[in-house]
């Protein structure tokens, strides 16, 4: 998976407003979690990262079969935080 687009500082993210949206919608959009897939463990996505469509696609089939993800606050992955922008 390629290094997603740094669009902020993790500060910047860590203190910018916040909105939930739709997994579905977050395709493209400002990450306003983490996305970390375990395992590995390590995160695909920060805060203040963009949300590339091959990112999307790879959390998509860890949500579909079920498995197990950290870092953000719905643990189904069908909401999901952004930064809007």
């Amino acid at each position: 998976i390629n290094i997603p687009e740094y669009m902020m500082s993790p500060r910047q993210a860590y203190f910018a407003e916040k909105k939930e949206i739709a997994w579905e919608d977050a395709r493209g959009k400002i990450a306003g979690e983490a996305l970390i897939p375990y395992p590995p463990g390590i995160p695909l996505v920060n805060p203040g990262e963009r949300i590339s469509d091959e990112i999307w696609e790879y959390m998509e089939r860890y949500r579909k079969n079920h498995l197990h993800f950290h870092g953000t606050a719905d643990k189904t992955l069908r909401r999901y935080k952004i930064i809007p922008g």
